[in-house]
């Protein structure tokens, strides 16, 4: 790689720092594509370094090497693979400029609108918890007044009513209609009755509680929100996305617990597609693709000012020494008796 040695040591420089500043964009892209994957991220943004690094590189060989004739060939294979690469990473460096210079803000609300909804899922099958636990003690209770005001005869209904809520025996409740003036009996009856709404209650609650599930989300959620509200951009993606998956956790759960909760199965929001680099272009105005488009032309030209500022080595075309003139015929002058 001798020849490079003759650019000097400022195009050198500015290729270094293109080198360098679009491995870090298109690192930058790649992370909201693979949703925070850094290992896969950082390795495919080498492979765009070493390829920048070497076609480059070789352009400058190739254009300050000296040979017999001159040709491009070798500089237009080579300018071609470069073209090639840029081609593909624009798209991810342009995504990274448009997610943190253009959208930012909208990505922070929709990350948080989001885990706002897992919340809301789980405070409604709460106070839907809390719904069936008052409806059984409404219930109870209303029973419990009834069967103490009917008449003698009309007892029988409410007396059912509680046996079947309660499960329990009915022995007071036969003490109490062939003595109702005792009014130890109708205190032990109620008694007995907050004891059983009491004991009904938590078995209610343990029935339909989600477990360890509120405690992960708690800690989940104290994770999740600073990442949108400090802008973590490595991982960014990856909880707008995992979002989805919590609060499909949630739901499967909650339905599994009780039957016939009524929710939606999904986030009712709108996707923002962060993933996407393609919606980014496609959805951006022309006069933002077109400045990005210089941005990132002069950052590649910034790594190419090596083989832009080199000198192409005169032409070098060998003549052949020998009995042969200029059409190809001996000459006879020059061909020894």
């Amino acid at each position: 790689m001798a020849e490079e040695s003759s650019v000097g040591i400022a195009p050198k420089i500015f290729n270094a720092l293109g080198l360098l500043f679009c491995a870090i964009f298109t690192f930058m892209g790649l992370i909201y594509v693979l949703h925070g994957n850094i290992w896969l991220t950082a390795f495919f943004s080498a492979l765009v370094l070493v390829a920048l690094m070497l076609l480059s590189s070789y352009l400058t060989i190739y254009k300050t090497k000296k040979r017999d004739y001159r040709t491009f060939v070798p500089e237009l294979i080579i300018g071609s693979a470069y073209f090639l690469v840029f081609l593909f990473i624009f798209p991810f460096t342009f995504h990274f400029i448009d997610v943190d210079f253009s959208r930012k803000n909208e990505l922070k609300k929709a990350g948080k609108d989001k885990i706002g909804k897992v919340t809301e899922l789980q405070s409604k099958y709460m106070t839907v918890v809390d719904e069936k636990v008052n409806s059984f003690k409404d219930s109870v209770t209303a029973a419990t007044d009834a069967y103490f005001v009917v008449e003698p005869g009309n007892k029988t209904k409410y007396r059912a009513a509680l046996k079947g809520f309660l499960g329990e025996s009915t022995i007071l409740f036969y003490k109490y209609e062939s003595n109702p003036s005792d009014g130890t009996i109708k205190s032990g009856i109620r008694t007995e009755i907050n004891n059983a709404v009491q004991e009904k209650e938590g078995l209610m609650r343990a029935k339909y509680d989600l477990g360890k599930l509120n405690t992960e989300y708690e800690k989940y959620k104290s994770a999740a929100l600073p990442v949108f509200e400090n802008w973590n951009f490595l991982k960014v993606s990856y909880y707008y996305y995992d979002i989805d998956n919590m609060y499909s956790k949630m739901y499967n759960l909650a339905v599994a617990k009780m039957p016939d909760f009524q929710y939606p199965s999904s986030i009712d929001l709108k996707n923002i597609e962060i993933d996407n680099t393609m919606k980014s272009v496609s959805n951006a105005s022309v006069p933002k693709i077109g400045l990005i488009l210089l941005l990132v032309v002069l950052l590649h030209l910034c790594i190419l000012a090596p083989y832009l500022v080199a000198k192409r080595p005169a032409e070098m075309i060998k003549k052949y020494e020998g009995p042969y003139d200029s059409t190809g015929s001996i000459d006879l002058k020059d061909v020894k008796s």
